[in-house]
């Protein structure tokens, strides 16, 4: 720890000073060798700390339940959408790289949308009586977690994602008392592959499926969804 210390602080005095320093010389390249070095001895990655990776993806979600309950109306969304196509973005950072492992921090953005003729049961007529409408349903979750990656071999990285956050549920349409948004809290956990991984500014095609789950409230939203995106280091 005491080294990895020191490499920052010479490496930052280097940066601070410039090269044109009378009072302070030192080989710049020794200073980096030294920061190297004392990455390495920590089992981080040097090249990792600036490995940002952008990573835009598109998923089919397959809805086994999507349920949503106001004051008015609960609209069984899952009984009329069997899949739905969504847009996702995800950018990750290596915290923790060894030989053949790689842990990084992941923030994830999605989106979908919806609309059509839904059945809505209404909650303030007696008997609970059924109701259609056109209805609009938009779709934004939002997560952090981590993402491990197994990099043994070369052709194909296995990597699994951890993720939890919220995800915003947005429904309007012509029933009175149907608009409203809903913040439902959710986790996901996914794996896949990487392949055609160059180790350059284009880091590969990602293929995976994961499975997502809402927690903690009355609101029902849950399904799994086959995931494809390409890996672009920023």
């Amino acid at each position: 720890m005491k080294r990895i210390i020191f490499g920052c602080i010479v490496s930052l005095c280097i940066v601070a000073m410039g090269s044109d320093s009378s009072e302070f010389q030192i080989d710049k390249n020794t200073a980096n060798q030294i920061f190297v070095e004392s990455l390495s001895e920590a089992g981080v990655d040097p090249s990792a700390s600036s490995s940002v990776v952008l990573s835009p993806s598109f998923s089919f979600v397959n809805v086994t339940s999507l349920v949503l309950t106001n004051d008015y109306f609960e609209v069984p969304y899952s009984n009329s959408i069997g899949s739905i196509p969504m847009l996702r973005f995800s950018v990750s950072v290596p915290v923790l790289s060894k030989t053949h492992f790689e842990l990084s921090l992941l923030g994830d953005v999605s989106y979908a949308y919806k609309e059509g003729i839904f059945d809505a049961f209404s909650k303030t007529a007696s008997g609970h009586s059924l109701s259609k409408g056109a209805l609009k349903l938009h779709w934004l979750p939002v997560l952090v977690g981590i993402k491990a990656a197994y990099q043994r071999f070369s052709a194909v990285k296995p990597y699994l994602v951890a993720t939890a956050g919220a995800q915003w549920l947005y429904q309007s349409g012509t029933l009175d008392g149907i608009e409203q948004g809903f913040w439902v809290p959710l986790y996901r956990l996914g794996g896949g592959l990487v392949i055609f991984d160059t180790s350059s500014w284009f880091r590969g095609i990602s293929l995976g499926v994961s499975t997502n789950n809402s927690f903690g409230t009355s609101q029902s939203v849950s399904g799994w969804s086959i995931d494809m995106g390409v890996n672009l280091m920023l």
